[in-house]
């Protein structure tokens, strides 16, 4: 509900599926659609609160927790309280880890890895992100937010079409029911199809026994007795 004016109160039903309702309550309210705050204006807003509460950090780092926030003034200032919490100066480094967000560094080699081809490189990299505890969900995520970000910057390490099609499969990895699993066969799928070589080896075969004198007398031993 809220207050107008006239200090009369307005009821709002507020809901995230409006294509629900029934004819008879759209047709008996007004409807106004609530969009998410713009990210410059949250950064500002957090840079504000930080100032006045004496919380010690960078820009960099509010800018992270507002795009997590995804446009929510309430989350991301959640996440601000729990960032000067610490103690401490807070950097970059420190909301990615209260977020479990794996290293910029450590998704650009995963694209280095599927750009290059380099499967070795890329599987090393992903366990070594699943041993420091990161969510493949989170991992995911990362990847798509990079993936993007090289689009719009022209900066792309793939072509259009294995960006996109990478990009179509980076979002059923939440909902997997191996994420871990779903996220490898993801990216060994996105490899350059020209440098995922497999090499058909012939088929092994037995070196062939030295015939003895012994064989032939075998040979006679194992034919049926004449009558």
């Amino acid at each position: 509900w809220a207050l107008s004016s006239d200090d009369t109160v307005d009821n709002i039903l507020a809901t995230t599926e409006a294509h629900k309702l029934p004819e008879t309550i759209i047709s008996r309210t007004q409807r106004y659609v609530f969009r998410p705050v713009e990210l410059d204006k949250v950064v500002a807003h957090l840079r504000e609160i930080a100032d006045s509460e004496k919380i010690k950090i960078d820009d960099a780092a509010l800018r992270l927790i507002a795009e997590h926030g995804e446009g929510s003034f309430r989350d991301s200032i959640s996440l601000l309280d729990q960032a000067g919490n610490q103690g401490k100066p807070v950097g970059v480094d420190d909301v990615r880890a209260l977020l479990g967000m794996p290293p910029e560094q450590a998704v650009r080699k995963l694209l280095l890895g599927l750009s290059g081809g380099n499967i070795a490189a890329l599987m090393t990299e992903l366990n070594s992100l699943y041993l420091l505890g990161y969510q493949p969900a989170s991992i995911a995520k990362q990847l798509a937010g990079q993936l993007r970000t090289q689009l719009v910057d022209g900066a792309a390490v793939l072509t259009l079409e294995q960006t996109t099609a990478l990009l179509a499969k980076l979002i059923n990895v939440p909902a997997s029911h191996d994420p871990e699993r779903y996220l490898e066969i993801v990216l060994l799928e996105a490899l350059p199809k020209s440098s995922a070589v497999i090499t058909d080896a012939p088929p092994s075969r037995e070196p062939a026994e030295p015939v003895s004198a012994k064989q032939p007398e075998a040979a006679e031993a194992a034919k049926p007795p004449t009558k």
